[in-house]
């Protein structure tokens, strides 16, 4: 049978569309954040005759343009990932040398505490780990490094110390927090498709409910343009009253669990079936002429016929009648599905346990198509 929710049970990507969206807002407006404030700063050190820091700050600005580009373009789009790895490097390498020039009155390395989060947004929680730790352990060697060879800034040993315990905690704050947030998105999505799941499917017989046939049928009949006409059929459990009122509700559940499988198992691959109702199905048979629909129909009445249900040793003989027709563009939803339960009718009140079916329009006496 085809499956019908295979949209959401496909295999899950490492980002979600939501997630790639997520990043790819926050690209680009810390991009265009970015850009103000290092185009900024690189007027402020050259006025300064600061002109290495000034140098360094003038190309941060000129990856965060090209970042700002690439993640606001739809030309560009896929780039996005090579792109946050870019601007992600620039902003380490900024970070790095903001700890050893140490900026302006050595307020320089204050800069580091806005890289966590920011690299966290961008990468994710697992990345985003490598990316900080791998930050860490080069800040941590420029300023432990013996007689601050690896620096051109002079801080005092408190500072250093003070410095490098207050990013580590607050690494790990935004990273427990990031972790915590992926967590409770993991949760609220699983949940959001289970619910999504539910809506769609009847919880007794795991079939397509109502609802999502109908717009399956929609779906279906908007597409015979250039088809063969596909066939509609509703399908009722005979004496289905007599299995509840003498074995009780739950057995009649389980019958009706053991139908929706026997039914399932004489199908094609392409045909859909879904529980319309009560002890009623209904199933959408596509490409298929009449003369195959009332043969498989026949087939799939014999096999319920030949298939009882079996409770404590005891056969609950199963029968099932059923009336079809066309589904195509010349006739109406609403009225094909009319014509298929006149026809269900008719079978039922010619002995059931048979198939009826054609394709005559129900009308009223004064020749109209009833509705």
């Amino acid at each position: 049978m085809l499956n019908i929710f295979k949209a959401d049970d496909s295999k899950e990507q490492p980002i979600s569309l939501s997630g790639f969206r997520y990043q790819q807002h926050f690209a680009v407006l810390f991009s265009a954040g970015g850009v103000l404030v290092t185009f900024f700063f690189t007027l402020s050190t050259l006025s300064k005759q600061l002109y290495g820091l000034a140098a360094v700050l003038f190309i941060a600005c000129i990856f965060l343009c090209l970042s700002f580009h690439f993640a606001n373009s739809k030309k560009h789009s896929s780039l996005l990932c090579i792109t946050r790895h870019i601007t992600l490097l620039g902003l380490l390498i900024l970070g790095m040398y903001l700890v050893y020039y140490g900026g302006v009155n050595n307020t320089g390395p204050l800069w580091v505490f806005v890289i966590p989060p920011v690299i966290l947004a961008l990468s994710g929680i697992q990345v985003g780990i490598l990316y900080i730790t791998s930050f860490i352990i080069l800040v941590c060697t420029m300023l432990l490094y013996p007689d601050n060879a690896l620096l051109n800034a002079s801080y005092s040993d408190e500072f250093k110390s003070r410095l490098l315990f207050s990013f580590i905690i607050s690494c790990t704050i935004s990273c427990y927090y990031e972790a915590a947030r992926y967590k409770s998105y993991k949760e609220l999505s699983s949940l959001s498709k289970q619910f999504k799941q539910e809506s769609r499917q009847d919880m007794l017989t795991k079939l397509p409910n109502r609802r999502c046939m109908w717009i399956t049928l929609q779906q279906e009949q908007s597409q015979l343009v250039d088809k063969q006409p596909s066939i509609i059929a509703l399908i009722d459990v005979d004496f289905f009253k007599g299995v509840n009122d003498t074995y009780g509700h739950d057995i009649g559940d389980n019958v009706l669990k053991h139908l929706s499988l026997v039914i399932n198992n004489a199908l094609r691959s392409e045909d859909i079936l879904a529980r319309w109702g009560g002890e009623e199905f209904l199933l959408l048979m596509p490409n298929t002429s009449y003369e195959e629909a009332d043969k498989a129909l026949n087939i799939m009445r014999s096999t319920v016929h030949d298939m009882p249900y079996i409770y404590q040793g005891q056969q609950i003989s199963l029968s099932i009648s059923a009336g079809f027709c066309e589904l195509s563009n010349d006739i109406p939803l609403n009225n094909a599905m009319k014509l298929a339960d006149d026809n269900l009718y008719q079978a039922k009140a010619t002995g059931r346990n048979k198939v009826v079916g054609n394709n005559q329009l129900p009308v009223d006496n004064n020749g109209i198509l009833e509705t």
